[in-house]
């Protein structure tokens, strides 16, 4: 479990790579977010309540 202070969900990447950096490439390949078990599609601008909780998923590709 990670905890960060952050307003939206852009600003969570954001700082889960500063203080992380080896996560770039992983959320530079695509990870869904979710908030409170709600997927979250409407970009990096949707806010987050504080004390959510916060899951990012590794996007899947192929066929």
């Amino acid at each position: 479990m990670v905890q960060v202070q952050a307003a939206t969900t852009g600003e969570l990447l954001r700082e889960l790579v500063r203080l992380h950096p080896q996560l770039q490439a992983p959320i530079d390949a695509g990870v869904s977010v979710a908030v409170n078990g709600r997927i979250i599609a409407a970009g990096l601008s949707e806010p987050i309540p504080e004390g959510a909780e916060v899951y990012l998923m590794q996007r899947l590709r192929g066929g």
